[in-house]
């Protein structure tokens, strides 16, 4: 019965990662429009021309219920990362991470590392970046009433 249940449990979770890298594989075929659709201002040959990008955003785009900013970080990962996609693609939230710091970074580099690091791994890769210390070396400071470092931004139990 126990085997059972673990195999039950491995398929149901490699179905949820397929499921996950599609969507990954979804939100850059997403940023690629929008980058492509506002870049030469497509968009206004399909409105009227006067119209901007943020009255575009509102008249046509609100109903898919995307965020503006969502829409533009989607077309940025695009701009900056396409060039490195051999078919697998990070979580877009880890690319998202990266926008910031993009003027000091290999790109190239930094998606490998979003693609294959353990999620702890790349929160410390992104914490060095923005100047903060490594989970493992912080000395960590605790809230009373949370348990959140405030240095590092590692979660603990209280």
């Amino acid at each position: 019965m126990k085997k059972q249940s673990v195999n039950s449990a491995f398929k149901i979770f490699k179905n949820l990662t397929m499921a996950l890298i599609g969507k990954s594989q979804n939100t850059m075929k997403i940023g690629e429009g929008f980058y492509k659709l506002k870049k030469d201002n497509y968009y206004k040959t399909l409105c009227e021309k006067d119209m901007t990008w943020s009255l575009f955003y509102k008249t046509y785009l609100t109903e898919y219920e995307i965020e503006q900013a969502q829409i533009r970080n989607y077309a940025r990962v695009y701009e900056h990362f396409h060039e490195y996609n051999k078919g697998k693609i990070p979580a877009m939230r880890r690319l998202t991470l990266l926008l910031p710091h993009l003027d000091k970074i290999d790109k190239e580099e930094y998606y490998y590392k979003a693609l294959e690091q353990t999620p702890q791994d790349f929160s410390n890769e992104v914490n060095m970046l923005k100047g903060k210390p490594n989970q493992e070396t912080c000395e960590h400071e605790i809230g009373e009433t949370w348990g959140k470092c405030k240095k590092c931004n590692k979660k603990m139990k209280l």
